[in-house]
């Protein structure tokens, strides 16, 4: 058994993390920690906390924190003690050493971290990720900018944390772009797979489009599960390759005004996804009627 993950999923958010969690949780060869985002390796003195609630939760302590309502297997005494420890690291640094103990929970199986905001993790992270487990492998789920964000923001509005008002001025949202600072972490792709490519080259580090997931979802989940050494052949319980719980979930309507606004300030990105990525990115620069070439940007 190898110690450590086996795999992590660092991103996109709204890029069809939710799916490979369902699709790899229930699946034979998997043992997945309980929570879908652990965050530990990006959340300072944070780390552990979304554990500890959990933790709290699960042993009758807190009403504070709901199972993530859409995660349908009952965890077991391997899932509280990696909760136990997990919530042990909260404010305390970084430790490595204690994050790669954590999965041998898995046992003989695959293990792996998906958390989104992984995209944006500080490069000497990343470089020691490479240094502690070689053998580790990266998946990165890339969608269109624009469309994520948009996503990120019909989310945001839902729980009640976005001013839809502001998209009656392009000017006031133009001002929201350049300002909220989680849009500017969770939607640039293209640098998410050179700080993540950069030391995690060859076979260690893979993409995938969120238009095949949408489209093609069976031989997308073959394709991530051979990459991570697992048999396609087996199912993921009772979900379907394209199970998607968040389909009728509302998303607000994108006006022109908005739509260019949109366009415009990830103008840059979507030309870089283009060289980075080509497919599907490539096909983003004629819907949105860019052209390749590189302009002032975004920041």
């Amino acid at each position: 058994m190898k110690e450590g993950p086996d795999f992590l999923c660092v991103g996109m958010h709204k890029g069809g993390t939710r799916w490979l969690f369902d699709q790899l949780q229930h699946h034979a060869d998997f043992w997945m920690p309980p929570l879908k985002e652990l965050h530990y390796l990006e959340r300072g003195d944070k780390k552990g906390k979304n554990a500890l609630q959990a933790l709290e939760f699960a042993l009758g302590q807190s009403q504070r924190r709901k199972k993530q309502s859409n995660t349908s297997r009952e965890w077991d005494d391997r899932d509280i003690a990696f909760l136990r420890e997990m919530a042990s690291g909260h404010k305390k640094p970084l430790d490595l050493c204690a994050y790669g103990q954590m999965f041998r929970h898995k046992g003989a199986l695959i293990s792996g971290d998906i958390t989104p905001h992984y995209c944006d993790l500080e490069e000497d992270i990343v470089r020691l990720l490479r240094q502690e487990f070689p053998d580790l492998r990266i998946v990165l789920l890339v969608r269109d900018p624009i469309k994520r964000a948009w996503s990120h923001i019909s989310q945001a509005s839902r729980h009640g944390g976005f001013d839809e008002a502001v998209l009656n001025s392009p000017r006031a949202f133009a001002k929201l772009l350049r300002e909220d600072k989680s849009l500017g972490k969770l939607s640039f792709p293209s640098r998410a797979a050179q700080r993540w490519g950069k030391h995690f080259a060859n076979r260690q580090f893979r993409y995938f489009f969120m238009e095949d997931i949408a489209s093609r979802a069976a031989e997308v989940r073959r394709e991530i599960l051979e990459y991570l050494g697992a048999d396609p052949a087996k199912p993921s319980g009772d979900l379907p390759p394209d199970h998607n719980p968040k389909s009728k979930f509302r998303k607000l309507e994108m006006s022109d005004a908005i739509r260019s606004e949109l366009v415009s300030y990830f103008a840059d990105e979507l030309r870089a996804c283009a060289s980075t990525f080509g497919g599907h990115a490539t096909a983003w620069l004629i819907e949105y009627g860019i052209d390749g070439a590189t302009s002032a940007g975004a920041p």
